[in-house]
């Protein structure tokens, strides 16, 4: 269903201050029922800004309504863009984010023929990355020294339970036109290319963009390709339309993520040099040893040369790893951020929901918002840094959000329990309200929680400089959404543990009076905990892993631990879900994963 309200959909239109002017205008004239509708719900809305708020007043006409499901879609997207443990554990990406990649960074290609690319081709951040998907020579018996990553005959992919998953082809070779799989002994290369102009027009596609399946993963590039819906994303093809579409506006590529990221540069003669260009020396020569040796000493030294391509492969799983905190070589501008959230029906459910599918109305309107806006480039200094925004929200409310939980779902209806739960609360609690508890507010304690509401928001949710686009209002909309109904779970807890204990010290009553006020609050934070959808933060390992070992977020395209999310996940509703808790992996790991296989 389409949103009746054009200007919350994310549009990235610049505004002028007459074009600020111009919108203001439109959105009174909207409807006398609607604006009175918005002014009464603002003037009860216990969110609303005290005067004394450290916002400007003015600032409050660009909230604008979105559901909670929604506003945590986008407020996930955000906060995801860029991770890398976030992208697998939501998979299919609902944004379109203008990129810019500074002057001076490396990028990494390998290929075949040692010939820089003459069209659209993949590049990687990692030169661990590339590194894995570069050959190795035949040993005698025809076997290739390396590991392939392809996907196997009837995987069992994210969005096929049941095995056969399909996937989409690259049509061409992943990294070039000299393919590395090829059966001959020539020597394979790797490039370094160095950013010699900075990459202002690139896209990033949130969720496991690179995952090569028709479950939803890729539904962004088929998006920008004008694919058929009920077809493959045929990966070249996909390259090849999007670099021609781009081709009127000077863009640069686009970035995605595999088992690390990557992306796809549209010209590598325009703003790359070549830093290197560098034949890759056989891996037995390396070690100045035959390809292979006869008898147990073959056995052995064969189990050795796994050892290292196991640890060749657990390096690229490694540095994938490393940006379950960001990927910090590329920066953001939110200003032009597209999403067909808020102007669709976009499924909550992650692992679900499908964007190809959506409205060619809706499509041409994401296709041109990002063409008007990348026309004149990204400026990542230019607008407010949302994903720091987010990132605080999280880092803050997240382990806050898991201990009132924890506290609501554990008590019992014995005394004890109830006012051991009722100190929990306080002590949780507490000192987040009291910051926000104005004194001048005393002798109206209604006045007083409201007031309090709404500076606990606005302390985390605000722009750090005038907004700029239509995008970033969605995003602030989102944002504020989000947030509020953290800060209502936070101000419910301190009520509730408030009212025991003053049942309990005042009135020395039983607690059995607060049993409905205690599972109402289970309630509300179950239901907030499941509709922000906070797993990428709320997954972890169950225990520290080693310094051999890292904290393993499975992958759904190609890995070293198998294609499709085969490992480490489970079935639910229809698709393969990652596990919580994740694992602890090391090269032994994948060692023993491939021997399994063999």
């Amino acid at each position: 269903m389409r949103s009746g309200y054009t200007l919350l959909t994310g549009s990235s239109e610049e505004l002028s201050p007459d074009s600020k002017t111009k919108r203001r205008n439109r959105i009174v004239l909207l409807s006398a029922g609607i604006t009175c509708a918005v002014l009464a719900l603002y003037t009860l809305n216990p969110f609303h800004r005290a005067p004394h708020s450290p916002k400007p007043a003015e600032l409050d006409s660009f909230l604008k309504p979105i559901t909670l499901e929604n506003a945590s879609a986008v407020f996930n997207t955000v906060q995801g863009a860029l991770r890398a443990k976030n992208s697998q554990i939501q998979p299919i990406g609902v944004g379109f984010i203008p990129a810019y990649i500074p002057e001076g960074t490396l990028l990494y290609h390998g290929n075949g023929d040692g010939e820089v690319p003459d069209g659209p081709e993949w590049i990687a951040m990692d030169h661990e990355f590339s590194y894995n998907f570069i050959g190795d020579r035949a040993n005698p018996k025809g076997n290739r020294t390396d590991d392939r990553h392809g996907p196997p005959g009837g995987h069992k992919g994210p969005g096929d339970g049941h095995g056969g998953g399909k996937n989409s082809s690259r049509g061409g070779g992943k990294w070039g036109k000299g393919n590395p799989l090829n059966p001959s002994n020539d020597h394979t290369t790797l490039f370094t290319f160095q950013v010699t102009k900075p990459l202002t027009r690139m896209i990033l596609f949130d969720g496991s963009s690179a995952a090569k399946t028709d479950t939803g993963e890729m539904d962004q590039q088929g998006i920008l390709a004008r694919m058929d819906p009920e077809g493959s994303v045929n990966e070249r093809t996909a390259a090849d339309k999007i670099c021609s579409w781009g081709k009127k506006f000077g863009l640069d590529g686009y970035i995605r993520i595999e088992n690390g990221f990557e992306g796809v540069i549209c010209d590598f003669k325009d703003k790359l040099a070549v830093v290197s260009n560098l034949k890759i020396e056989w891996s037995n020569d390396t070690l100045g040893l035959p390809l292979e040796f006869e008898g147990a000493k073959g056995d052995d030294y064969g189990n050795l040369t796994s050892q290292i391509k196991a640890m060749a492969s657990y390096d690229w799983t490694k540095q994938g790893n490393i940006h379950d905190k960001r990927e910090g070589r590329i920066q953001l501008d939110f200003r032009g951020f597209q999403t067909p959230v808020n102007k669709t029906y976009v499924s909550p459910d992650t692992y679900l929901r499908r964007i190809l599918n959506i409205s060619d109305d809706v499509k041409e309107e994401i296709i041109t918002g990002l063409e008007t806006f990348l026309i004149k480039g990204s400026n990542p200094s230019a607008g407010t840094d949302w994903q720091l925004m987010t990132t605080e929200i999280v880092d803050k409310f997240a382990p806050l959000l898991q201990m009132l939980n924890r506290s609501v779902s554990t008590f019992s209806e014995d005394e004890s329990s109830l006012l051991n739960t009722a100190k929990n609360l306080t002590v949780f609690s507490n000192n987040f309200v009291r910051r926000f508890m104005n004194h001048e507010y005393a002798n109206d304690s209604e006045a007083q929680l409201l007031h309090a509401k709404a500076d606990a928001v606005n302390e985390y949710v605000h722009f750090l400089q005038e907004p700029q686009s239509e995008s970033e209002i969605l995003i602030y909309s989102s944002l504020y959404t989000v947030t509020s109904s953290i800060v209502d779970v936070m101000f419910s807890s301190f009520l509730a543990g408030r009212d025991m204990l003053q049942t309990h010290y005042l009135k020395e009553a039983p607690l059995a009076g607060h049993i409905d006020q205690l599972k109402a609050l289970k309630a509300q934070i179950s239901r907030v905990i499941s509709t922000i959808q906070w797993e990428s933060t709320f997954y972890r390992c169950d225990r520290v892993c080693d310094w051999d070992e890292i904290c393993y977020t499975p992958s759904w395209g190609p890995s070293p631990l198998g294609w499709g999310g085969n490992w480490g996940t489970h079935e639910e509703n229809g698709r393969n879900r990652i596990d919580n808790p994740l694992q602890c992996i090391s090269y032994r790991t994948i060692l023993n994963e491939r021997r399994r296989d063999h």
